[in-house]
């Protein structure tokens, strides 16, 4: 069985001879499967990740079985090492109490979905390659439900849907946009108006499909970006904000809220919820007090 890659790093395979069709060497990319091959994948051992020089912080254990771990991520950390973050991640932090599945590649042992660095709330984590495959297949055959809170500029009407094929943005490879080339993702957002405020919005938003950065890219696409956003932002309403709510360096108003699903081994479906993070919390109390109390939907 082969977990879930992605297509550089399939190519990657393929150039270091390690993936097989049916117990024959795939030597080009682009051979067509069918249901029934035998895939195999035999990697070359890569090296360990870099062991950090001291302790790194506990992380809250939402929920923890045999299988899977339910995690609160706290903001300004990273779901797994990447190039700029060697020595702390949550991958890191978990694998000091606990042993994750290695599914995957080497350096993301039980990470079956991520949130962004600066992105607060519940993450899920297999522990175990039975779990990994479970979820991996749940993700992808959308049955997990997932939201979030996000303060967004501007009034939003109460409810509404957004489908927006998604592709990585050719003029900043560091971004994604929307597009209608055929190579572009499919994508759809969910939002639910919870409070209106006199320059801003809280929304609840549910996510069908889980493409890099899908809320920011979406909510931008409809003239409504997340506050406090540095890649897709509105600065100067941004900077508004921060004079007027005397916020030093807020980070992105974007929050994890709820996962719901149905764990490996398991009868009923299960949620677990966070509520927002302290930083985000003072800031949307601000908010309410400027707008005395608020004005429901």
């Amino acid at each position: 069985f082969v977990a879930d890659i992605r297509k550089s790093r399939t190519k990657k395979y393929i150039e270091q001879k390690t993936l097989f069709c049916n117990g024959e060497l795939v030597t080009k990319s682009g051979k067509k499967v069918r249901e029934g091959d035998d895939i195999l994948l035999s990697p070359e051992e890569a090296p360990p990740m870099k062991p950090s020089s001291a302790s790194l912080p506990h992380l809250h254990i939402v929920f923890e079985n045999t299988n899977v771990l339910v995690v609160q991520k706290p903001p300004f950390l990273v779901t797994h090492p990447d190039r700029h973050h060697q020595e702390d991640s949550l991958v890191q932090r978990l694998q000091q109490d606990h042993t994750l599945s290695p599914l995957g590649s080497p350096d993301r042992p039980g990470i079956v979905h991520r949130l962004d660095k600066d992105t607060s709330g519940v993450i899920l984590v297999a522990k175990t390659e039975l779990a990994h495959i479970f979820l991996q297949k749940s993700f992808a055959d959308r049955k997990v439900e997932k939201s979030y809170l996000a303060l967004v500029h501007g009034h939003v009407p109460s409810s509404g849907t957004i489908d927006a094929p998604i592709i990585r943005d050719p003029r900043n490879r560091q971004k994604m946009t929307t597009s209608s080339q055929k190579s572009a993702r499919y994508a759809r957002s969910h939002f639910e108006l919870l409070e209106r405020f006199q320059e801003t919005s809280l929304l609840r938003i549910s996510i069908e499909t889980g493409r890099t950065h899908q809320i920011r890219v979406h909510l931008t696409d409809i003239g409504h970006p997340v506050c406090f956003d540095p890649l897709y932002g509105n600065p100067n309403a941004d900077d508004i904000l921060k004079k007027k709510f005397r916020l030093s360096s807020p980070r992105i108003f974007l929050h994890a809220e709820r996962l719901a699903l149905l764990l490996p081994e398991e009868s009923e479906r299960q949620e677990f919820s966070l509520p927002l993070w302290d930083d985000l919390e003072k800031i949307l109390k601000k908010v309410r007090q400027d707008n005395e109390g608020g004005l429901k939907k």
